[in-house]
């Protein structure tokens, strides 16, 4: 007797077993099982068809050779009628409309078992697979018959189609039917679809069922698109409502659908702009905070990732912006783009009046504008005061050298006084706004200038000592002790003043102070340390002019001396010509009085004596006697009997 079970494989798919008696051992096919098939209709389209539509069977058991065994392909309309032997392949021209497979084989009586797979494609895409081990002891014949439809294509839907920022909408993929064949296209639901966001991305992005992230493009088999979402998570529609436009591509089939997305919070109508400081000085700076308002000035929710301009109306020369990650704008007019309002609503965005100090005050005006729409907008105006760090010297700019001759050194251990003439006052102030300002912290140190005081040697420069570079000391009782550099802090009224000794050269000396707190306050002023009213000295009939220095020092910055001193040189060489008859083309020579601002005369370029006593341009060296024409040096008894 023969039993019938049925065993559940796909949709659409039933099996029916013959039961026989079954031998255990493995039977190959030795047999082709042919259907010759009825002339069907030609197909309404061409023969190109939408791709190839094929079915594999397989089973590696023994099957009963004396029982028809076959696989099948039909799909009467398009001609295709195809049968085949249980293993193999059958191929197609896929064409819209519903395609019948099939199969059928038995199991001899004798026994038999193995897998059986049976597999429906498009292209390479599968469509509908079942695999499942087969045990018959007794024998049996299985058979089913599947219908396929292929359509000319898809549709998506969203659901709804508008929806409120942070809700989502379903997405749904259904199947479009032809009644005709069709030509380049067929599509089924188990086929691939991608799904990408083409326009609005930044207002959100697809989820899975549990609202977990799927990106901006996903793909899924087109019956799955069910378990797709998109979900408005990402910004705020920069309107009242903003649009997202979707792409669904499966087998060069694109469609396109839009959802919108309306804006949950108020539009963005201007910006208020408050400052940490009002008015603030040079080398200050000041936080902005900006808030995005409605039309009726209430303060709204505004994406923090949203990008604002900031820049200067009025006076840009004055200041420029420091951005949230500490970074000064060096661009001139300051513009400093793509700051996010989160940063500019914090205050992470400061304004720096770094640039130009203005000499009383001045007034800049801040603009931020969103860069999506320059329209909506704030400004905001900011004072900068003058902050001015100044040396100040009421007297006159000029100190004589300190020459130790003229130090008094008092008995006992109780110092020495210096002369009056070495030694000037100074202060220094600072000022904000014009009102002076106690108790900053400054450097004041002093340096020459090269070459101001009649040297020619440059390098190397003075060993740093207080008496080659002069000395500070705070005025007061008693003082404190000389130094350079000297360390203070500003004082108000009358105080604070500073008594600078001399250094022991004649030069040009450059005072500077600088803010020991804000590197942009600083000042330099410049004295003239010199002997008053040195002249230089003329040749005459019985006169001339060395140097014992070189080139160390020219010639004529080599005798410098005071008008009584130069006088009586020159009139000691005319007597001594008269009384002792010096001869016409002889000379007396002068060798070094002083440099042009008197000071230490270093003949040997060192910065040291030995000319201790040519400082003042009160001493005179004369030397041999000379023939002017050859310069041939001759000796004259000085003091002849």
């Amino acid at each position: 007797m023969h039993s019938t079970h049925h065993f559940p494989l796909l949709v659409f798919i039933s099996f029916n077993i013959l039961a026989a008696s079954v031998l255990h051992s493995q039977v190959t096919i030795r047999e082709r099982v042919k259907i010759t098939p009825k002339q069907n209709p030609q197909p309404l389209l061409s023969t190109q068809g939408g791709g190839v539509f094929q079915v594999q069977c397989s089973y590696s058991g023994s099957i009963d050779p004396d029982r028809p065994n076959l696989f099948y392909l039909k799909n009467v309309p398009c001609g295709v009628n195809l049968g085949g032997k249980v293993s193999g392949t059958l191929t197609a021209t896929a064409y819209t409309g519903v395609y019948t497979v099939g199969y059928r084989f038995s199991v001899p009586r004798t026994g038999g078992g193995g897998q059986f797979r049976f597999a429906i494609y498009l292209d390479s895409d599968i469509l509908k697979e079942t695999s499942f081990p087969v045990s018959c002891p007794t024998g049996c014949t299985l058979m089913t018959e599947e219908y396929i439809p292929l359509y000319v294509g898809f549709a998506i839907t969203p659901t709804p189609g508008q929806i409120l920022h942070e809700e989502m909408a379903n997405l749904a993929v259904s199947p479009v039917s032809s009644p005709t064949p069709y030509l380049t296209t067929v599509w089924h639901p188990e086929v691939p679809v991608t799904l990408t966001i083409t326009v609005g991305s930044e207002l959100g992005e697809f989820v899975d069922q549990d609202g977990n992230s799927l990106g901006q493009s996903v793909t899924r088999k087109g019956s799955q698109i069910g378990t797709i979402r998109f979900a408005a998570n990402g910004e705020q529609p920069q309107g009242a409502q903003g649009t997202v436009t979707i792409d669904a591509s499966s087998r060069d089939i694109t469609k396109t659908i839009t959802i919108t997305v309306v804006r949950t919070t108020p539009l963005v109508d201007h910006f208020a702009i408050t400052l940490e400081h009002d008015e603030i000085a040079y080398t200050e700076t000041s936080k902005i905070f900006v808030q995005a308002k409605d039309a009726n000035d209430q303060d709204i929710e505004f994406d923090d990732s949203e990008k604002l301009l900031f820049y200067l109306t009025t006076n840009p020369e004055y200041g420029t912006f420091i951005d949230a990650n500490g970074d000064t704008v060096s661009a001139s007019p300051p513009c400093l783009p793509n700051a996010r309002y989160g940063d500019a609503r914090e205050g992470k965005i400061r304004f720096a009046a770094v640039k130009t100090n203005p000499k009383t005050q001045a007034t800049s005006v801040i603009r931020v504008e969103w860069q999506q729409d320059a329209t909506k907008m704030g400004e905001k105006e900011i004072t900068i005061l003058e902050k001015t760090l100044k040396i100040v010297m009421t007297g006159p700019r000029e100190v004589r050298p300190l020459i130790p001759e003229e130090i008094i050194k008092l008995p006992g251990n109780q110092g020495s006084i210096i002369p009056s003439r070495a030694m000037t006052e100074l202060r220094v102030q600072l000022t904000r706004g014009g009102i002076r300002i106690g108790g900053h912290p400054f450097r004041l140190s002093s340096d020459y200038i090269d070459g101001s005081g009649g040297h020619d040697h440059v390098t190397p420069r003075r060993p740093r000592t207080l008496d080659n570079y002069g000395s500070f000391a705070l005025k007061q009782t008693p003082p404190s002790q000389p130094n350079n550099p000297f360390e203070g802090t500003t004082a108000l009224g009358g105080e604070g003043n500073i008594v600078y000794t001399a250094s022991v050269f004649g030069d040009r000396m450059l005072f500077t102070t600088q803010s020991r707190q804000i590197p942009l306050l600083w000042d330099t002023l410049s004295i003239v340390e010199h002997i008053p009213d040195l002249h230089p000295l003329d040749r005459n009939e019985h006169l001339i002019i060395y140097t014992s220095s070189g080139t160390i020092h020219r010639l004529s910055n080599s005798n410098y001396g005071t008008e009584e001193t130069l006088n009586a040189a020159s009139a000691a060489v005319a007597q001594y010509a008269r009384e002792y008859g010096m001869e016409h083309g002889i000379y007396l020579a002068v060798i070094d009085m002083s440099l042009p601002q008197g000071g230490l005369f270093d003949i040997g370029g060192n910065w040291l004596p030995p000319h201790n006593l040519h400082r003042t341009g009160k001493s005179v060296d004369f030397s041999h006697f000379y023939k002017d024409a050859s310069g041939q040096k001759i000796t004259v008894n000085l003091n002849p009997a």
